[in-house]
C-alpha cells in the first residue's frame, strides 16, 4: 500500500466515525433537544469529563452554554435512522422529542435527560 503524505489539517474529516447523540435541556421550550455529535471523546475520568465539538452557530451549542451540561447517548446500530433524523432537524425550530417520537428518561446526576433507547 501506498504512503501519501498530506497537508497539515487535511486528515481532520475520516470517517466512519462513532456517532453520539448530546442531549441539552431546553428549558425556553420545556424539552430536550438531542444533536448527533460524530467529533466527541472522553477526556478525563476523574473528574468526568466528556468533550464534543459543536459549531458555535449551532442551537445546541447555544444550548449547552446558557444550561453547562449536556447528556452524552450512544445508540445501537438499529436505531441509526433515529441519529439520521435527529440531524436532519434544528431544535431552534422543531421540538425533536415531539416530531420523532422519542423516549426520554430521567437523569440520576445532571437535570438533562437522556435518550430511552440509549445503551450507554
Amino acid at each position: 500500500m501506498e504512503k501519501k503524505s498530506q497537508a497539515p489539517g487535511s486528515a481532520y474529516f475520516y470517517y466512519p466515525r462513532l456517532v453520539c447523540v448530546v442531549g441539552v435541556r431546553d428549558d425556553a421550550k420545556a424539552t430536550t433537544n438531542f444533536a448527533p455529535v460524530a467529533w466527541a471523546t472522553p477526556l478525563s475520568s476523574h473528574p468526568p469529563l466528556f468533550g464534543v465539538c459543536l459549531s458555535p452557530a449551532t442551537y445546541s451549542h447555544h444550548l449547552v452554554i446558557k444550561t453547562g451540561e449536556f447528556t452524552i447517548n450512544f445508540l445501537p446500530h438499529a436505531q441509526a435512522s433515529v441519529a439520521e433524523a435527529l440531524g436532519k432537524l434544528s431544535g431552534k425550530r422543531v421540538d425533536k422529542v415531539a416530531a420523532l417520537s422519542l423516549g426520554v428518561e430521567t437523569a440520576e446526576v445532571l437535570s438533562t435527560p437522556f435518550l430511552a433507547a440509549a445503551y450507554a
